[in-house]
């Protein structure tokens, strides 16, 4: 049986409407995914963002604060040592009174370091400590560096923070590419070109995917 040629030309014409509409149909598809992922990608840059400047305000915090303990610890272990050499002029020149003079002004703390000093009997022990300041760690030193050791932290903190916002901002932008050829799909006619549309966006979605799926998410 003779097929005619009108036939022949509707037949086509069904075919292509139909490879046109599976093409937009795919297209769509792409399109309501890739948008959920443009958004989400978007709100886990944001919140990144948050957590990096977050992480680094509390770390200057903590440096000013370190650098403050630091000062005042200096001013009273030059306090401390000038009040030890001041005791040690007069013990060496045995004069009682002023060597008890200086001996009741110690600092506690430092009293503590001096007397342990003391119980090592640096006169006639060689293996003795030469100054009670050889092992004498203020507690305001020593809060200094615990402040800066966490500043350290919290800085090192927001710039992973800073990276994965970049990472989730390169993602956002790979899927907006992914969105534009979606979107520029429809004003095309030739088939074989919107499989080729297709396609990119597809690649492009996956390397967008595999780029923030790997990433911590923050909540």
């Amino acid at each position: 049986m003779d097929v005619r040629p009108e036939d022949q030309a509707l037949d086509a014409r069904h075919h292509e409407e139909r490879r046109r509409r599976n093409t937009e149909f795919a297209a769509t598809i792409l399109l309501a995914f890739t948008s959920v992922m443009t958004s989400w990608s978007g709100y886990q840059a944001s919140l990144w963002s948050g957590i990096q400047a977050t992480n680094y305000n509390q770390a200057n915090a903590l440096r000013v604060e370190s650098a403050r303990e630091s000062t005042a610890a200096g001013q009273l272990m030059g306090l401390d040592v000038a009040l030890f050499m001041a005791w040690a002029n007069a013990a060496g020149s045995n004069n009682d009174r002023m060597e008890q003079f200086y001996n009741k002004r110690f600092r506690p703390e430092f009293r503590l370091a001096f007397d342990g000093w003391l119980a090592t009997e640096p006169l006639t022990n060689p293996h003795a400590p030469a100054t009670p300041f050889d092992n004498y760690r203020p507690e305001r030193a020593q809060r200094a560096r615990e402040l800066e050791d966490k500043s350290k932290e919290l800085f090192t903190a927001g710039h992973e923070a800073n990276h994965y916002a970049d990472s989730y901002v390169l993602g956002t932008v790979v899927f907006a590419v992914v969105l534009f050829f979606c979107g520029i799909l429809p004003q095309f006619s030739d088939f074989r070109l919107r499989i080729v549309l297709l396609g990119i966006g597809m690649l492009l979605l996956i390397f967008g995917l595999s780029r923030i799926l790997v990433l911590p998410r923050a909540v």
